[in-house]
């Protein structure tokens, strides 16, 4: 992961990128194994990407994501991810459509909680590629809404999870 920010530090240095900030909220659905004890949770992802052109950008990210017990509200799991991620749009700029595609890494901190306790907190590898539709807000912003198909890869259960994307974001540095 050092390497990865460090190469990323060296790339962004030597080009004339801009860099771009935003935040996205939305929906998480789990899947799989633990998707039968734990109910839909909430995504919240605040972002910097490097844009070495108007097309393609990476950069760093840091996931929150809470989900609660589905039977009787009694455990709480959070999810903390720092990330890079990486996005490519088909029409970079346009005002109305802009599909693309967005991929992220990193290593997830997970902690359970109940009413009995706790269990310890666990760093896992952590994935996620999906779909974006960006759209132009006015005043700079720029939206998007798109999906995301997300795994933990745990060493007891792997943690899968589909998720709905709602972002903000805007350029801060040219």
């Amino acid at each position: 992961m050092r390497l990865t920010l460090a190469l990323l530090a060296v790339l962004c240095a030597a080009s004339a990128a801009s860099v771009t900030a935003g935040l996205s909220l939305g929906p998480v659905f789990p899947a799989g194994g633990w998707g039968d004890n734990i109910s839909a949770g909430l995504d919240l992802r605040a972002y910097g990407r490097w844009m070495f052109s108007e097309a393609f950008g990476a950069g760093p990210g840091l996931a929150l994501t809470m989900h609660g017990d589905a039977y009787d509200g009694d455990a709480s799991l959070t999810v903390l991810t720092p990330e890079v991620s990486a996005a490519y749009h088909l029409r970079p700029g346009a005002r109305s459509f802009s599909p693309g595609l967005e991929v992220g890494a990193g290593c997830s901190r997970s902690r359970l909680e109940a009413g009995g306790g706790s269990d310890p907190v666990t760093w896992d590898p952590f994935w996620r590629a999906g779909v974006r539709w960006e759209f132009g807000l006015g005043a700079g912003l720029r939206g998007a809404a798109g999906f995301d198909f997300r795994g933990i890869m745990a060493s007891g259960e792997s943690a899968d999870g589909f998720a709905l994307v709602f972002r903000v974001s805007r350029e801060v540095l040219r």
